[in-house]
């Protein structure tokens, strides 16, 4: 896997396409938004575990959603809506939910360990989500899969990874230090909007992206514009 490649390829998409992928992303923000302050006042332990709940739902319901786009978006034919886009993806959030919950649970034993075991982890795993909602895979056969797709290219997925995190912490390192003397409720819903809407898109289109190349999958002529 060539890491430019990936790079000028996710990046190209997310620019074309960067109006309908940053709505998909204040979709869910508004919705995780609201039901967040649905259980703020239920209790200080209980609506916090129930907003992270929801925040989690939320995120993985919309990386499901972004992998169909990209998918449609590569294959050529750019006709599937916002709203088509999640209820294809609606199918698979039980799946996407155990095998994340999997995942993150072996990766932080790992990080508990050592470091190391759980980087190798996180890069071998990096794909459970597009397996399982383009492929079908089972929640067990999805890390199966991921492992056999980045077998070979370690080094370049993790340098994906590494880089991606680098791109999407950068710009709210930024934000943080301009919006420094801000109300502290205020910088946290502007970083949220800022890390939900518009760097999560922009790095699911790189690692979306990457799992094409790693299947062979070249990419298609230019799309057609939305």
């Amino acid at each position: 896997m060539e890491i430019g490649a990936v790079l000028r390829e996710g990046s190209a998409i997310y620019f074309k396409y960067w109006f309908r992928l940053v709505t998909m992303g204040l979709v869910v923000f508004a919705i995780t938004a609201l039901g967040t302050a649905a259980v703020v006042n239920i209790g200080l332990f209980t609506g916090l575990i129930l907003a992270s709940i929801i925040a989690t739902v939320g995120g993985l319901l919309l990386q499901g959603a972004l992998i169909k786009v990209i998918e449609d978006v590569r294959d050529g034919r750019v006709d599937m809506t916002i709203g088509e886009a999640f209820s294809k993806a609606l199918p698979f959030l039980g799946k996407i939910l155990v095998a994340s919950l999997i995942a993150g649970i072996g990766a932080a034993i790992g990080l508990f360990l050592l470091i190391v075991p759980a980087l190798i982890l996180l890069t071998i795993w990096a794909f459970i989500v597009p397996v399982i909602v383009l492929e079908g895979e089972s929640i067990f056969g999805s890390f199966t899969r991921s492992r056999e797709l980045v077998r070979g290219n370690g080094f370049g997925v993790f340098g994906l990874i590494l880089l991606t995190f680098l791109l999407g912490a950068s710009p709210l390192i930024l934000l943080g230090l301009l919006m420094s003397d801000a109300d502290l409720a205020v910088r946290r819903f502007v970083s949220d909007i800022v890390s939900g809407a518009l760097i999560g898109p922009f790095t699911s289109c790189l690692l979306i992206t990457a799992y094409f190349h790693l299947r062979g999958e070249p990419a298609q002529p230019e799309p057609h514009q939305i």
